[in-house]
């Protein structure tokens, strides 16, 4: 569980903080250096998988994809958490809160 938060907030910060790097050319200097440096890390699992599936004509969307990754997990962390969902057969309902005292 913790790893799922800490890679929920990890995403979701990096996303945020380019998104307001728009505003602060400082901000948005460290965010790509910090996008750049999870692309690094992640780049030997999808090396691996781009030479496994024989499309490696297809590196040129990899920095698009890491970006479109941040939003999904970010908007999936977060829905996850306040809809319901169906996962193999069954239907998840999100944690509900004791509100009693």
């Amino acid at each position: 569980m913790a790893v799922a938060i800490v890679t929920w907030l990890f995403n979701f910060l990096l996303l945020a903080s380019l998104v307001a790097g728009i505003f602060s050319l400082r901000l948005l200097f460290f965010s790509l250096i910090i996008l750049g440096i999870k692309m690094i890390l992640e780049l030997p699992a999808v090396c691996r998988i781009i030479v496994l599936s024989g499309k490696t004509g297809l590196w040129y969307l990899y920095p698009l994809t890491q970006v479109l990754n941040l939003v999904y997990v970010s908007l999936v962390g977060l829905l996850g958490n306040v809809l319901s969902y169906e996962w193999k057969g069954r239907t998840i309902s999100p944690v509900k809160r004791n509100t009693q005292g």
